[in-house]
């Protein structure tokens, strides 16, 4: 599955460059810093260890954490705070870095692979239709913000909120592919039952 190919080279964890011109502009230690940023808070990453051997769980925390992200970028464009729009785009990077995360996660599960903490292999039925009903509110968000940003606003993270959407929208896809890859090992599992029966 070709998953969020913008993140292929990046850690499991992290978030999009700056802004296209500031990051070019930047100092390359500031570039690789920017690189780095965990889009999770300490207290979040140990929620999503301690969830580590429950895939419906870290799923929800994902979804959870990536909404407060779009929740805190309102906020802010409703506020008046100095460093308003830093903090807009910020909320954006780090939205689309736990949408990487738990593409990641997804890739690793639709994989068959069985952590230590998880007692058999995961059912993922029940996150993926979550994962696709948050998608589908996420990118009904993501319009909004364009179609209600002002042009001030919107130069200051357009480019951001296209690559956001783009990989919401890939997101929503990969999870949709994985439902009907789901449904075609069930039949084929099915199938290859019946016929060891009928032998």
């Amino acid at each position: 599955m070709a998953r969020l190919a913008a993140w292929a080279a990046l850690a499991a964890i992290c978030v999009l460059p700056g802004p296209r011109l500031a990051a070019a502009a930047a100092p390359a230690p500031a570039r690789a810093a920017q690189l780095a940023r965990d889009p999770l808070s300490p207290a979040e990453a140990d929620q999503l260890r301690d969830a580590a051997g429950n895939p419906e769980k870290r799923v929800s925390l994902l979804l959870g954490f990536a909404q407060d992200r779009l929740t805190r970028f309102e906020q802010s464009r409703a506020g008046a705070a100095p460093d308003r729009q830093a903090t807009m785009y910020r909320m954006l990077q780090e939205f689309d870095g736990i949408l990487s995360e738990l593409d990641d996660n997804l890739d690793e599960w639709m994989s068959g692979h069985v952590t230590s903490e998880m007692a058999a292999k995961p059912k993922l039925e029940k996150p993926l239709a979550a994962v696709i009903a948050a998608d589908r509110g996420f990118l009904a968000q993501l319009a909004k913000i364009q179609s209600s940003s002002s042009a001030a606003d919107l130069a200051s993270y357009h480019f951001e909120l296209s690559d956001v959407t783009d990989d919401t929208r890939q997101n929503l896809q990969d999870a949709q592919d994985d439902v009907a890859e789901l449904t075609k090992r069930k039949q084929e599992a099915q199938a290859a039952k019946k016929k060891k029966h009928e032998r």
